[in-house]
C-alpha cells in the first residue's frame, strides 16, 4: 500500500521573484544564473511551490494569486535551483543553469530601503568617480 500525504487546508504562500546579480570571475568576465520560476514559500517555511510567468498570469485575479491543487508543492528538503538560492544552500552552482558574460559592462548595485538602484559603466571608464556611483545609481547625481 502506498501512502500519499494530502494537504486539505488552504495554505498561504509568500511569492518571490529572485534576482541574481552577476558574479565577477575576472576583470570583465561574469557568471550569471538563469531562473525560470517564481518561488512561493509557505508561511511555516516547510513547503514551497514553483510558478512560471504563465502560471502567475493565469492564477492571478487582481492582487491575489490563487493556485489550483494541481500546482505541485515541494518540501524544503527537495533541492531546486530557486530553493537553494533562497535558502543560500551549497548546491545552487550545480542545480542552476548559468552562463558566462564575456567583456561585460560592470554593474554597480545598491539597496536603498525597499528598492534597488543601479548604474552601468564600461570597464575602465573613469568619467564618474567611485564615490559618486551610489548617488548616480539612485538618480541623485552630485554636481
Amino acid at each position: 500500500m502506498i501512502s500519499i500525504p494530502l494537504k486539505t487546508a488552504a495554505q498561504i504562500f509568500t511569492l518571490y521573484k529572485a534576482v541574481v546579480l552577476p558574479s565577477r570571475l575576472s576583470h570583465d568576465t561574469f557568471l550569471t544564473y538563469h531562473l525560470d520560476y517564481y518561488f512561493g514559500l509557505a508561511m511555516d517555511q516547510r513547503d514551497y511551490a514553483l510558478l512560471t510567468e504563465a502560471d502567475l498570469q493565469q492564477f492571478t485575479v487582481g492582487s491575489i494569486t490563487i493556485c489550483p491543487s494541481r500546482v505541485p508543492l515541494y518540501t524544503t528538503q527537495v533541492l531546486t535551483c530557486e530553493a537553494s538560492l533562497f535558502f543560500q544552500g551549497p548546491h545552487s552552482y550545480s542545480l542552476c543553469r548559468k552562463s558566462l558574460l564575456l567583456h561585460h559592462q560592470t554593474q554597480h548595485y545598491s539597496i536603498t530601503g525597499r528598492s534597488g538602484c543601479f548604474t552601468s559603466r564600461k570597464s575602465g571608464d573613469n568619467t564618474v568617480s567611485p564615490e559618486k556611483w551610489l548617488d548616480l545609481s539612485c538618480g541623485n547625481a552630485l554636481g
